[in-house]
């Protein structure tokens, strides 16, 4: 993991590694335009915007790069100086802080093994929450065993259901029909709701 952070990488600097989130967030607002649109104007509008963001950004390319090598210029001066400053007052040398790096990364390194001591708290906790969900589907098979005996008393059912009979295949069409009903009624939600949004647009035909 510290293998690719950016304090850990020579010569990145000050990046803050963020360049494609930029590019990428200066497109959000095509999601207005693009959102009703067809395919094709789609491309459309995702390319011409791309295309002038690359032209507004060669054209101040120049005026970028000059800022950011006076920015450059002016931190590699004020940290030199403050890093003379603190070298002077704790006594230090440049070889303490190529030590002071390795502790950090073998620091951090050493974080991705957990403690023995967390192993057996975590092993526990585990071990304490499947035999809390192994009570609790034993407490809900009770309770669905009491609950079906309530219902064949109801209905006056003699004889448990077999796998393909006719009670069994009856009920399967009606739970199979059941499920297409609703289907259909979030179709018809779906449908509903998109002509709203058409008819705020003007777009219904």
């Amino acid at each position: 993991m510290i293998d690719w952070h950016l304090v850990h990488i020579e010569g990145t600097g000050h990046a803050e590694g963020k360049g494609c989130e930029h590019i990428f967030s200066s497109s959000n607002e095509l999601a207005c335009s693009t959102c009703h649109a067809s395919p094709f104007h789609q491309h459309q509008a995702i390319k011409q915007h791309f295309s002038f963001w690359d032209e507004d950004k060669y054209a101040a390319l120049s005026t970028f790069l000059r800022n950011h090598y006076q920015k450059a210029l002016t931190a590699v001066q004020t940290l030199t100086a403050e890093l003379a400053t603190l070298k002077g007052v704790l006594n230090l040398s440049d070889t303490y802080f190529l030590h002071f790096h390795e502790q950090e990364c073998s620091y951090l390194n050493g974080l991705n093994e957990v403690p023995l001591k967390d192993q057996s708290v975590n092993q526990s906790l585990v071990k304490i929450h499947i035999d809390m969900r192994v009570d609790g589907a034993y407490s809900r098979l009770q309770n669905a065993e009491a609950m079906a005996s309530h219902l064949e008393v109801q209905l006056g059912i003699d004889k448990w259901w077999e796998v393909r009979s006719d009670h069994y295949n009856h009920f399967c069409e009606e739970g199979s029909l059941l499920n297409y009903r609703m289907a259909l009624d979030e179709l018809e939600w779906l449908v509903v709701m998109h002509l709203f949004e058409l008819s705020k647009l003007s777009l219904l035909g």
